[in-house]
């Protein structure tokens, strides 16, 4: 039996308020690590930059004609 089968299996025998802190518990566990902040901030910055992204296929940069202006 997995780690995961004899949790669930614990579960099971408790009422729906305590399933309910448990399931609190373990988001705040996966909050605290530092990899899952990590992927949150970036969907977060990815879905507040996305108004913004532009298609710069093809664009050549000119540092010449950018001095000139």
């Amino acid at each position: 039996m997995s780690l995961a089968d004899r949790i669930y299996e614990e579960l099971k025998n408790l009422p729906e308020e305590t399933c309910a802190e448990v399931l609190d518990f373990v988001e705040f566990l996966k909050r605290r690590r530092p990899e899952a902040k990590t992927e949150e901030r970036k969907r977060a910055l990815g879905k507040a930059l996305k108004p913004y992204r532009v298609d710069l296929t093809g664009f050549r940069f000119d540092r010449e004609e950018a001095n000139e202006r």
